[in-house]
């Protein structure tokens, strides 16, 4: 099964939440994935207080979920051939096949906190010759992923990246709030990056921040070019023929602001 070292650092009462966690077997990203609820037990006095707790998940306890609620009829867990995602999560919801929640939960802030998750067997599985299940690496993950998600992959990488987005809400910000021109807040950047990594390096990242930038628009504009006004011209031109030569009713379709 699955073994967790942790410990819950904001309060004593964990009895008031349904600590979760989740395994997924392969590269799908559905809504259904196994899960197992696992107890956390509270501290007995001031000393305990730094001790890290080994919670023990055993593979059976997993279940197929929707949400909180078991697949009904689902297949049992099978670790056997390596996990690809590990997860953990705290819910109101206690996992069954119907929706119930925990009496008495307690919402707001928490601070669980864990020292190492790992595996481990007991002597009947080992005698056996049960083997523990392999977790997958990096290569082996991206050699799994389908032709198409490879080549898209980098391009949804450059144009929607997380820092791709935090540098437009600190342009956002500079510009909108701060009563910076554009070319301000470039300048701006340029001296918050030297101060930490030299001119040269923030010239330098600034110069492919640039490049970055000038391509997404580039792409973009081509995209626009060559297929979205295109389906606009066919569609009105479907409508123009429906409506003037054919004499059919044609809705409108709503402009967009």
């Amino acid at each position: 099964g699955l073994l967790v070292d942790c410990r819950l650092a904001s309060d004593n009462e964990p009895e008031r939440r349904v600590w979760k966690v989740t395994m997924r077997t392969d590269t799908s990203r559905g809504e259904m994935v196994y899960q197992a609820a696992f107890p956390l037990p509270k501290r007995q006095d001031e000393v305990e207080d730094k001790k890290w707790t080994r919670v023990k998940v055993p593979f059976s306890d997993f279940k197929l979920v929707r949400g909180p609620r078991v697949v009904v009829g689902a297949p049992a867990l099978n670790a056997t051939g390596g996990i690809y995602q590990i997860g953990f999560s705290l819910s109101k919801f206690v996992i069954g096949v119907n929706t119930t929640e925990l009496e008495g939960f307690r919402p707001g802030y928490f601070d669980l906190q864990l020292r190492q998750v790992g595996f481990y067997a007991d002597k009947a599985a080992t005698s056996l010759g049960v083997s523990m299940p392999d977790t997958l690496s990096k290569q082996e993950v991206e050699k799994k992923r389908p032709i198409l998600l490879k080549v898209l992959l980098p391009l949804v990488k450059l144009f929607f990246s997380e820092k791709v987005q935090r540098r437009k809400s600190a342009m956002r910000i500079l510009t909108q709030k701060r009563g910076l021109s554009r070319a301000g807040a470039i300048r701006y950047g340029i001296r918050c990056r030297a101060k930490a990594h030299g001119l040269l390096a923030s010239l330098f990242k600034t110069a492919s921040i640039f490049a970055t930038d000038s391509f997404r628009t580039v792409f973009f504009t081509i995209i626009r070019l060559c297929l979205l006004y295109p389906i606009r011209v066919i569609s009105g031109t479907i409508r123009f023929v429906k409506k003037k030569v054919l004499g059919m009713d044609v809705k409108e379709l709503p402009k967009i602001e």
